[in-house]
């Protein structure tokens, strides 16, 4: 079974989360399902993005194949190189050179880029079938590929069903929106009756979404967590055309981590001083963020505006409370995204820099994530969040918002209900919270709270004047924690090995194996029985 997978994206061509997730979802694809008897092969078909040449870890092999497209009056030549990742050597890539497709900038130039590629992929499968290579499924990933996609799929339509996955790892609403006319431009007219276009018209006189013609073309949509797919759904009512025949063919498989490191909780404390020391940080609670800035998304979000809230606190507390206070270290990596974010993290560095630590450029992720007590990510939306489960994977305690996968994830203290699963768990991992400066700034004092009260356990006992004075100081707001952490003392390490425990439940070796079975039943490769 020959799948050809379509993405923008790839490593070291990113400038997210997307490249990472489509290798190693296609390496454990090859992994697990590359020598059975009905093998499934992936090769990636992406714009050249600025590795026509080759750079880091990809190599070019060869020229594949040459040919001119058009868009409206304009003529461009097309050359696809054959590339191999050194990281992932059983992927062929075929990169689409010219013109805007070189551009190293994954999304500059977008709407070209967007055409180019539509134009380039069906005159890629007519090579790929003149030199006897069978492609059974095209799997697309994120809305800038589905054009490309649909239009490999209508051009065969009359000789062979090539069916199409649609996977939308984030949706792209607003984004996705373009005018009627590009449909001409790409000359989509050619492979369907242009019609059609009220299944997927929208957002405005004369517009359509690039997302809502995926979901309507392709023969299976999926999503990357089970709760993100009711957004998806909640989406595609803007489509009422489109909404049920979406509905009855959208699914999720969980994206995962391929590496778990079975970290030792009773080491946090050992790991902190030395990711503390690193950094010129005096020992204290580390509360974390991993990701890039973006308002959009609400990337840190509160997280910024809490920062200053929360460390403005002490008041009427006790002096315990407050020592917790001025002995917490927020550790936030930047990864790129919103300058105006970015300049306010500054400011919050030099307001606190005792306090508060703001990491651009690379680092050693697993450091920060064995170092962290606490995890925040508290977006408007999270199609999955992986840096909060590789958080987890190190026995991090996460905070987040009700949203996509961190819904998921999250076993929360108060609701103790497991969304994943849909069952009661009182295996919890974590708390839920508004996207509110205010109600995070009191949800983190609370968790450090609970995580001091472990230490205060493990350095002088249950029976100590200092956990006792400690217990005591515990404000009245926080009376429920109070009443769990006395029923439990151990209730914060006990919560750090809840989470790495609930890690493990997303690994990317199930991922791969619930694609391989939605390219089964697309496909009717009955013999893909036995590995999944």
């Amino acid at each position: 079974m020959h799948i050809l997978a379509l993405t923008f994206e790839y490593p070291p061509a990113q400038t997210g989360g997307l490249g990472t997730i489509v290798q190693d979802i296609y390496k454990n694809i090859n992994k697990n399902f590359g020598n059975i008897d009905r093998k499934i092969y992936v090769s990636l078909a992406m714009p050249a993005q600025g590795l026509q040449n080759g750079f880091k870890n990809i190599e070019i092999l060869k020229k594949e194949t040459e040919f001119d497209i058009r868009l409206s009056n304009r003529k461009q030549h097309i050359e696809v190189k054959l590339a191999s990742d050194s990281l992932n050597p059983n992927i062929p890539i075929h990169l689409i050179c010219g013109a805007e497709l070189n551009e190293w900038q994954c999304y500059a130039s977008l709407p070209q880029k967007i055409a180019l590629f539509s134009r380039a992929i069906p005159m890629f499968l007519d090579h790929l079938f003149w030199n006897h290579y069978d492609v059974d499924l095209i799997h697309i990933n994120d809305w800038h590929c589905v054009p490309a996609g649909v239009m490999g799929k209508l051009k065969y339509a009359k000789q062979q069903k090539i069916p199409v996955l649609y996977t939308i790892h984030r949706i792209g609403e607003k984004e996705c929106v373009y005018d009627v006319h590009f449909l001409d431009w790409i000359k989509f007219y050619e492979y369907d009756d242009i019609s059609k276009i009220s299944y997927f018209s929208g957002f405005g006189w004369g517009k359509f979404s690039i997302e809502a013609l995926g979901c309507y073309y392709a023969d299976k949509v999926n999503t990357v967590s089970r709760s993100y797919m009711s957004d998806i759904l909640n989406f595609m009512g803007k489509f009422p055309q489109n909404q049920q025949n979406t509905a009855n063919k959208t699914t999720y498989v969980f994206n995962g981590i391929e590496k778990f490191h079975n970290f030792n909780v009773g080491e946090k404390k050992k790991e902190r001083k030395i990711f503390l020391d690193s950094n010129n940080l005096n020992d204290g609670i580390v509360v974390s963020f991993v990701g890039r800035f973006d308002r959009r998304q609400g990337k840190p979000g509160a997280l910024l505006w809490a920062v200053e809230k929360f460390f403005g606190k002490g008041g009427d507390l006790s002096r315990a409370v407050n020592d917790v206070i001025k002995n917490v270290r927020f550790v936030i990596k930047y990864s790129g995204g919103d300058a105006d974010l970015l300049n306010y993290a500054n400011y919050l560095q030099a307001k606190f820099p005792a306090n508060v630590k703001i990491l651009k450029g690379w680092i050693y992720l697993e450091n920060l994530y064995k170092a962290s007590d606490i995890f925040v990510n508290v977006p408007d939306f999270e199609p999955f969040g992986l840096t909060t489960l590789e958080a987890m994977d190190s026995g991090a305690i996460v905070i987040g918002t009700e949203v996509g996968g961190i819904r998921d994830m999250i076993n929360d203290f108060y609701r103790k209900w497991d969304f994943a699963d849909g069952m009661k768990n009182d295996n919890i991992t974590g708390f839920w919270t508004l996207n509110d400066s205010e109600a995070l700034a009191n949800k983190i004092l609370e968790v450090c709270i609970l995580v001091k009260s472990g230490e205060i356990l493990s350095g002088f006992g249950k029976h100590s004047e200092q956990y006792k004075k400690f217990m005591d100081s515990i404000p009245a707001e926080y009376g429920k924690l109070k009443e769990e952490i006395l029923k439990e003392p151990f209730l914060a390490s006990i919560m750090m090995h809840n989470s790495m425990a609930r890690a493990k439940k997303f690994s990317i070796e199930e991922t791969a194996k619930g694609h391989a079975k939605i390219y089964k039943n697309l496909t009717n490769f009955s013999n893909l029985k036995s590995k999944i």
